[in-house]
């Protein structure tokens, strides 16, 4: 697992055994932390705990895209958007490629059940406390059904799970809705953030050009 700080109470964390890794962050707060999104199975929960120091950790998935999910027998109760966990089911695991791991990787995780268990996952409320870090849960449907986003009004930070990220974005899946998808970017682009940590590939700095973006949709 790769560690990457990105300011002094958000940490990049990146699966490099596999290439289509997602993005997971953790936060650390006064009071808690949460760990956004638990990839697909290679992260090292011993090394986070110990970046949490003894705090609580809470967990978050952004979306039921089994890159996001995969790890999440090692993590207990998960919070989510359960609202349409059953039509996820299964979605997306056709393309999961050994060719896509490094060395031996696959062969660890080949058995790991993707299944998703809904009574292993919580629905999320409305905010996320974690004492001098809240954030905003905003639903963000399209590029799957369950898909959320979380806001950090203070320093104006967008989590944006797989709506928004540096490269190709995909809205053409089984369990994708390319109006949904429209509506949720209008929605965190009103926002205003002035950075947003997306789901895959390097952070993004909002620029005017992205605002510009928003008004060709």
């Amino acid at each position: 697992m790769k560690t990457t700080k990105i300011n002094k109470q958000i940490y990049l964390l990146e699966e490099d055994e596999y290439k289509e890794h997602c993005n997971c962050y953790l936060i650390i707060g006064s009071d808690k932390c949460l760990l956004i999104d638990v990839g697909i199975g290679f992260l090292n929960k011993k090394k986070i705990l110990d970046l949490c120091n003894g705090k609580p950790l809470m967990k978050i998935v952004t979306h039921f895209h089994f890159d996001h999910y995969g790890g999440y027998h090692d993590f207990g109760k998960i919070f989510a958007n359960k609202s349409n966990i059953e039509k996820n089911k299964d979605v997306g695991l056709k393309y999961l490629c050994k060719t896509d791991f490094k060395n031996d990787s696959f062969e660890k995780i080949k058995d790991n059940s993707f299944q998703i268990e809904a009574s292993c996952f919580k629905q999320i409320g409305e905010c996320i406390n974690l004492g001098d870090v809240k954030l905003k849960v905003i639903l963000t449907p399209g590029h799957d059904k369950t898909s959320i986003s979380l806001f950090e009004p203070k320093e104006k930070i967008l989590f944006s799970g797989d709506l928004i990220y540096d490269g190709k974005l995909y809205f053409d899946f089984l369990d994708s809705d390319i109006k949904e998808f429209i509506a949720s970017i209008k929605k965190v682009l009103d926002l205003k953030p002035k950075m947003i940590l997306g789901g895959h590939n390097k952070p993004i700095i909002l620029t005017k050009d992205v605002y510009l973006c928003k008004q060709d949709l």
